[in-house]
């Protein structure tokens, strides 16, 4: 992967893992810069959303199922107000 290949990493990861009726509310998504690692590329991604323990359990689902290899690294979980 090289820097440009990152818009169609975006899209590709966009259209498998935040569409298709996620209910989440995305507040930040946010690429990082392409790095090697070993023989590998990868391309941090950066999410900030709302949403219920079973949306956020979904969308780890959905980026384990990614055709693309994709891994989490760090989730943070912070408790907020209940959406209306």
């Amino acid at each position: 992967m090289s820097e440009q290949d990152v818009p169609f990493v975006l899209e590709r990861f966009f259209k498998e893992v935040a569409g298709n009726g996620q209910t989440l509310r995305f507040k930040l998504i946010q690429p990082g810069i392409v790095e090697t690692e070993g023989k590998y590329r990868k391309l941090p991604i950066a999410m900030r959303f709302n949403g219920t323990f079973d949306d956020v359990a979904a969308l780890l689902d959905r980026i384990e199922h990614l055709s693309l290899v994709a891994r989490t690294d760090l989730i943070e979980v912070r408790q907020g107000s209940t959406p209306g």
